[in-house]
Parts: C-alpha cells; sequence; structure tokens
C-alpha cells in the first residue's frame, strides 16, 4: 500500500451527538482529536497533529458524510453545504444536516442517537509525517493530509488498513537503518 493512497482510520466517535435544532436533525462530533495516540498494534500508534487538516480544508475536493463508507450513503456533502468540516484546538469536527426524507439517513440518526453506532471512519491520504521509535515501539505522526470523506461506522477499517501499511513501513525504515549502519562500518573498516 502507497502511503499516499487513500487509507481509512478507525475512531471512537468524541462527543457525537444527535439534535434537533430549528426544526432540523444534525449530527455532530469530533472525528479525529489531535495528539491523541491511536494503538496500532502493541509496537505500533500513531497520532495526528494539529494543523493537519488546515490545508485539506480549503481544497477544492468535495468531502463527505458517509455512513459505513459507502458512497451510496450519503448523509452529507460540503458542496451543498449539508455538513461542515472544522478544525480547531482540539480536532477536526463534522456537522452534519440530516435529511428527512432520506430513511437510512434518518435509521443512522437514531443509531447515534440511541448509541447502537458510535464509531467512524475518516477516508484521507497522508500529505507528511514524522517516524520516531520509542524503544521497540514505532509512532507515525501525520502532520498533514488530504481528506475525502469521514464515515459514520458500525465496523470501520482501521485495524487491518493501519496495520499491514504501519508493517510495511517499519519493515522499510528498518532497512534503510541497517543499510546506513553497514555503510557506517564498511567506512570505519576502510579508515575513511
Amino acid at each position: 500500500m502507497n502511503r499516499k493512497d487513500m487509507m481509512h482510520r478507525n475512531l471512537k466517535l468524541e462527543q457525537m451527538r444527535a439534535m434537533e435544532e430549528n426544526d432540523d436533525l444534525i449530527l455532530e462530533g469530533y472525528f479525529a482529536v489531535f495528539d491523541s495516540e491511536y494503538k496500532i498494534t502493541d509496537t505500533m500508534s500513531e497520532s495526528i497533529a494539529r494543523g493537519a487538516f488546515t490545508n485539506t480544508l480549503k481544497d477544492d475536493i468535495d468531502k463527505k458524510v458517509l455512513y459505513n463508507h459507502n458512497p451510496d450513503k450519503i448523509l452529507g456533502r460540503e458542496k451543498n453545504k449539508t455538513c461542515e468540516f472544522i478544525e480547531d484546538d482540539k480536532g477536526l469536527y463534522v456537522r452534519t444536516k440530516i435529511n428527512k426524507n432520506d430513511t437510512e439517513a434518518l435509521n443512522c440518526y437514531e443509531r447515534v442517537k440511541r448509541g447502537d453506532v458510535d464509531q467512524c471512519s475518516i477516508g484521507f491520504a497522508i500529505v507528511s509525517e514524522e517516524y520516531s521509535k520509542r524503544g521497540s515501539k514505532h509512532h507515525w505522526t501525520i502532520t498533514e493530509v488530504k481528506l475525502f470523506e469521514a464515515s459514520i461506522c458500525v465496523f470501520p477499517a482501521y485495524e487491518e488498513t493501519t496495520v499491514s501499511a504501519r508493517q510495511k513501513d517499519v519493515e522499510n525504515m528498518e532497512k534503510r537503518q541497517k543499510e546506513v549502519w553497514e555503510k557506517e562500518m564498511l567506512q570505519k573498516l576502510k579508515g575513511e
């Protein structure tokens, strides 16, 4: 998997609310929280840095809010102003106005309201990130993303996509570190 390809991240919906406002039905909450460490495996984690969404929220991609990453179940989209993506000091806040004439959207609203669905996932490509090794643990700090969609999910796609992508990153970094070490040792043996 190429790090620039679209990926998904599973998150617990933080402060997600299903509420009525001026005769509208609204779903809103934090779909990503800055500087929170998301565990991928026992040895791998990542976090999203403050400002990671700044550029993508200004671009011309028509970002959408979906149910279960299904493009047939659109809950809102930027183009028609039925959803809003906001980056604040805490993270990425998403607000969606539910279509009362769409039974699937109403079902999603009621599932969140009752607490049956309480996870989300964001679909994005990584533009830039920083890697650090903490003892035997690997950590990535995502510093910029290109956001495509945010989904309210029953079974988010985080674990499998992230583990396979990150494991490949670890292998590549360890290979590069070994190559650098071998080069340095060869230079020392040659007296350079």
